[in-house]
């Protein structure tokens, strides 16, 4: 008796341990709605952007501030430049074939005060903080463009 009640026990603490597991594998399983992963996707792609894009900077800072070197520099870039290039062109694409009609987007702008570089829809400068009014352009113009001078900026 007392070795199926440590049986069952057991049975009941390992369900318990990979209800997680098991629930997550077969959720969607039910319901798949193309809209839902649509956004799904286009969240993570939005995440791994500002991801790359802020380990950028934060590496741009850190090299400002004498804390890497330029070689350190450029490893951490060439390490996050292609994620935040596939992330903005995997985007891109997704809104194009999403059949949006906007035809212009936010481009990179610099700062009327300092001269920096600023990303797409940033509405104050990271190196001054001066308030910026973002410049307009089509799509035509190229989103990798875009997409090259928010990681390297002149």
């Amino acid at each position: 008796m007392g070795i199926a009640l440590i049986f069952i026990g057991t049975l009941f603490a390992l369900a318990y341990v990979l209800w997680p597991f098991w629930h997550s594998r077969f959720a969607d399983v039910g319901g798949l709605n193309p809209a839902d992963s649509l956004r799904d996707r286009v969240m993570a792609l939005e995440r791994q952007k500002l991801q790359a894009l802020t380990a950028i900077r934060e590496a741009e800072f850190d090299l400002k501030m004498n804390k890497l070197t330029p070689e350190d520099f450029e490893v951490i870039r060439q390490r996050y430049a292609p994620m935040a290039l596939a992330a903005i062109e995997e985007l891109s694409r997704l809104g194009q074939s999403s059949g949006s009609n906007d035809q212009s987007a936010a481009t990179p702008s610099s700062c009327a005060r300092c001269g920096a570089t600023q990303i797409t829809g940033a509405q104050f400068c990271f190196a001054c903080g001066a308030g910026l009014v973002p410049q307009r352009a089509t799509r035509s113009e190229g989103a990798r463009h875009a997409a090259e001078s928010q990681i390297f900026p002149a």
